[in-house]
């Protein structure tokens, strides 16, 4: 039997195949080699996140590029992120409970629990400023106020005691230039004790026991505790001035350049004086008296006290000498005059 001869070996398909698998061979070691990068960058990740360097872990997430949960790891970056931003911005808005929310959420992002300390921080000063305004310690308090920047109710607070300091202020401004009366309407509006108002409302009153009054505090004193017609009508109010009430009481005097009473008379004709009565005498004459100054007696003192006004020689009341002089017909004027002018 003949023997067939092999056929021989295409050297070029050789070349190919082995071509072909040192290609696949090359593909295989640079995908391993790739998928080792992406683990180790993925692992860089983790730790990084770990460690509250959420920057650098987004780095390394993305350069992972999908390996494992990378893509899971970027989400929540990304959420801190937008929560971190929504805090910002709610700070700058003054909207502490918004933020301290945004950053209590975010964790550790950044400088969020930072920012959360300074959130709490604001309202401890916030709440001892309010501690401080119970107990009455309105500046100190207010310092608080000031320090929390807008936390809680703290700017209210701020209106609140900064309306007082002014009241506070005019009030003095009023006692210096010797406007007790308005000085200590001043003090009371404020509504509280702020200070030394209390003591200063008192210095006021002993102030005004010795003090002259002026032709227009007369007249609101004189009317504070009447209506209608027995109110002065207002009559002529120059330096030397002349008036009536609606009872019949005539009124006339001198101020000084300052509208300050030196002289005060108060005229009863006998036809007032019959129609008022005893008793009705009694209370005008109280009435015209006290109006004088008001914060040195009660009606009471007064009326136990209307013989010495009454008197030839007289009675001191406050800044002013008192007496009366009855004429022949039946009228009754009673003046009343500064002591320096006596």
């Amino acid at each position: 039997m003949k023997k067939r001869n092999a056929k021989p070996i295409c050297r070029l398909g050789l070349c190919v195949i082995a071509a072909l698998v040192l290609c696949l061979l090359f593909c295989a070691a640079c995908a391993s080699r790739d998928d080792e990068e992406r683990k180790a960058r993925y692992e860089n990740g983790v730790a990084s996140y770990n460690a509250g360097d959420f920057a650098a872990a987004k780095g390394f997430f993305v350069e992972a590029d999908g390996y494992l949960d990378s893509a899971d790891y970027l989400a929540v970056i990304e959420g801190y992120e937008n929560l971190y931003l929504d805090g910002v911005k709610a700070l700058a808005d003054g909207d502490y409970r918004t933020a301290y929310s945004c950053f209590a959420g975010a964790g550790s992002y950044l400088n969020s629990r930072d920012y959360c300390a300074y959130i709490d921080s604001l309202n401890d000063q916030f709440e001892v400023g309010r501690l401080l305004y119970s107990q009455g310690q309105f500046l100190p308090a207010r310092a608080c106020f000031a320090a929390a920047n807008g936390a809680g109710q703290s700017a209210e607070y701020l209106a609140n005691i900064d309306s007082m300091v002014e009241l506070y202020n005019h009030a003095v401004e009023l006692m210096s230039s010797g406007s007790y009366m308005d000085a200590i309407s001043a003090f009371r509006a404020i509504n509280a004790e702020f200070e030394d108002s209390e003591q200063l409302i008192a210095e006021c009153g002993e102030r005004l026991k010795s003090s002259k009054v002026s032709l227009t505090g007369y007249i609101r004193n004189y009317n504070e505790d009447y209506e209608g017609e027995n109110r002065i009508d207002a009559g002529h109010l120059e330096q030397e001035f002349s008036m009536r009430d609606g009872k019949g009481v005539l009124f006339s005097g001198m101020t000084d350049e300052n509208g300050h009473i030196t002289r005060i008379s108060f005229g009863f004709t006998a036809e007032v004086r019959q129609r008022l009565g005893e008793e009705g005498m009694t209370k005008a004459l109280m009435h015209c008296i006290r109006a004088l100054n008001p914060y040195i007696a009660t009606e009471r003192s007064v009326l136990d006290g209307m013989f010495a006004y009454l008197s030839s020689t007289g009675a001191g009341y406050g800044s002013m000498w008192i007496r009366s002089f009855e004429s022949s017909t039946g009228s009754l004027l009673i003046e009343a005059q500064l002591y320096m002018s006596n």
